[in-house]
């Protein structure tokens, strides 16, 4: 059986993307031969059964090139007899198959975690069977083929545990979607000299006006000593921060599942959350942790509550919560949780 493969990037020097080239091998372990077609990036480290079609090189960003080599790689692909297509976070690619695919009855698949819509999404909704995407919220179009089948966070990177709790951390873009504010507000209302650590870019405009907004409330409340900012890191360099954080939180709304929360948690760091989706990681646990949305009352009281805890207690439910995290998120099972997708279409 043969599958042709759409992704963004297959570069391992891409900090955000890298983690898509994991995602392809464990994904190409059901198949014959795997047919890849994406923008850049050719790493070393694949199943000898994925061949890698790659539409700019380095130096290359001619799109019309790029368009007349990806109808080139589509059509080679397909004379080698595809019986699947995969398309992850990548719509455009399935778009401009024009529904090739469909005539030729190719059981197509889209992974896709993201809040826009656009009219290549639309497409290339059309065009798939079946939509997986992290969580019943994580799609931004109501279709009857979104199947939410969870993350896929590479636990085994993560799973590396530390004991030198110094901070209270909170990872992710710099922006007013992610409420900082009120988790520097809640900090604020701590008795402890445990630091805030916030890792993170701003990435729009508007990102650095919040940064600013930020760094203002900081200095207004007096905890300038105590509220460190760093610019984002690797993954890899991430799990030193996990592991030195006696907590994580994440302050998003019901929706989209931030890989960040997965990712601490994999680390046997506790991660509270406003986001009622984490419910079925948290599982016995979430009144301690679930917090209610944008309230900092709420929220320090949880703090106060995990940096007070019993440390049996605290380690019992880090174990727990690891264990729900490769049990529901882990991409040791993405590939065989697609695969049981694929075979229902």
């Amino acid at each position: 059986m043969n599958l042709l493969y759409f992704n963004l990037s297959l570069d391992s020097k891409d900090s955000s993307l890298s983690f898509a080239i994991n995602w392809l091998n464990q994904i190409s372990t059901y198949y014959e031969k795997v047919y890849v077609i994406t923008l850049r990036g050719t790493p070393k480290k694949l199943n000898k059964n994925i061949t890698v079609f790659r539409l700019y090189g380095s130096g290359n960003s001619f799109k019309l090139f790029a368009l007349i080599k990806y109808y080139f790689f589509l059509i080679f692909s397909l004379s080698k007899g595809i019986n699947r297509c995969f398309c992850h976070m990548n719509p455009l690619f399935l778009a401009l198959t024009i529904g090739i695919l469909r005539i030729k009855k190719i059981k197509t698949i889209l992974w896709y975690t993201h809040p826009s819509v656009t009219f290549k999404l639309k497409l290339a909704s059309y065009f798939s069977n079946k939509i997986i995407t992290a969580s019943k919220n994580s799609f931004p179009i109501k279709t009857y083929k979104v199947l939410p089948i969870g993350h896929a966070v590479e636990t085994r990177l993560f799973e590396n545990f530390g004991s030198d709790k110094k901070f209270i951390s909170c990872v992710g873009r710099i922006s007013k979607s992610k409420n900082i504010d009120v988790l520097i507000r809640a900090y604020y209302k701590l008795n402890t000299n445990i630091k805030l650590l916030i890792i993170g870019d701003p990435l729009t405009d508007n990102d650095n006006l919040y940064m600013k907004v930020l760094t203002n409330l900081v200095s207004d409340l007096k905890i300038k000593n105590k509220v460190i900012f760093k610019n984002a890191v690797s993954r890899n360099d991430l799990v030193k921060f996990y592991n030195e954080s006696i907590v994580h939180v994440n302050l998003t709304s019901e929706g989209f599942l931030d890989k960040v929360a997965l990712e601490a948690m994999s680390c046997g760091t506790i991660s509270l959350s406003s986001n009622e989706g984490y419910g079925n990681v948290y599982s016995n646990f979430s009144d301690k942790l679930l917090f209610k949305y944008r309230d900092e009352i709420d929220l320090s009281k949880k703090l106060e509550k995990i940096l007070t805890m019993d440390e049996n207690e605290r380690i019992m439910i880090e174990s727990k919560l690891l264990k729900n995290v490769k049990k529901l998120h882990s991409i040791e099972t993405i590939g065989k949780r697609i695969n049981d997708v694929f075979e229902i279409i």
